[in-house]
């Protein structure tokens, strides 16, 4: 059975659990780097993406939430608002953040 991605009424993109992503996000800054770096914003952000390019664990922080990015992998979720990032890793990364 195919699932259509998107609200029937809306056309907004539907994640698995139902919920819908907030699709009139845009990007507000890129930024890469390969080791710790403590990332603040001068207005609000909604969505943070990071990609892991090297061979160790990433971890980062927004409002208190932490998670573990292994080698590989890729995040990209939604936020409660935020201005602030703090990444701890000696990985390559690649980054995002959308408001």
């Amino acid at each position: 059975m195919y699932l259509n991605p998107y609200h029937p009424l809306t056309s907004k993109r539907i994640r698995g659990d139902g919920s819908i992503v907030n699709t009139e996000l845009s990007v507000k800054e890129v930024f890469e780097g390969s080791g710790n770096l403590t990332k603040s914003f001068a207005e609000p952000m909604r969505m943070f993406f990071i990609s892991n390019d090297g061979a160790d664990l990433i971890t980062f922080t927004i409002n208190g939430i932490t998670v573990k990015v292994f080698q590989g992998e890729g995040f990209a979720e939604e936020f409660d608002p935020f201005t602030q990032v703090v990444i701890t890793t000696t990985s390559d990364y690649r980054a995002y953040v959308k408001g």
